[in-house]
């Protein structure tokens, strides 16, 4: 909306028309009010309220345009936001965890092992792994 403003001075005061309706100030308040508006534009942020306000919403707006953008790519790209791709997400995911706490090697701190009990105990572990591997690829 433009807002139109006519001032017109005299000796006694000064009129201010704006938007149809009239304002009168006598001569020695409007040189009060113009001496203390001097003064307060002097302090920078008086100086500059124009500028940073104008910033401000810029700041603001390119902000919600990132979030709103950031918001409409994960609800197209991240599939666990998806009802009815969650479960089954939460359900390989798990499993993968299990399968990630597999030891891949097998044997007891405390015990001395000859070679025949070390291989036997490494191929009983990799036997155990193959088969829940193979039954991991089947479920997924």
């Amino acid at each position: 909306a433009v807002v139109s403003t006519q001032s017109t001075g005299s000796a006694t005061g000064v009129t201010r028309l704006r938007d149809n309706e009239t304002e009168y100030t006598t001569l020695g308040n409007w040189e009060k009010e113009y001496r203390d508006y001097k003064i307060l534009i002097k302090i920078k942020t008086f100086s500059n309220f124009r500028m940073w306000k104008a910033f401000a919403v810029w700041r603001k707006n390119v902000r919600t345009k990132k979030i709103s953008q950031c918001k409409n790519d994960l609800k197209a790209n991240l599939f666990i936001v998806n009802d009815s791709l969650r479960p089954a997400l939460i359900s390989v995911r798990d499993m993968c965890y299990r399968i990630g706490d597999m030891n891949l090697c097998r044997f007891d701190k405390d015990y001395t092992y000859h070679l025949k009990q070390f291989q036997d105990a490494q191929m009983s572990q990799l036997n155990e792994v193959t088969d829940r591997l193979a039954e991991f690829r089947e479920l997924v």
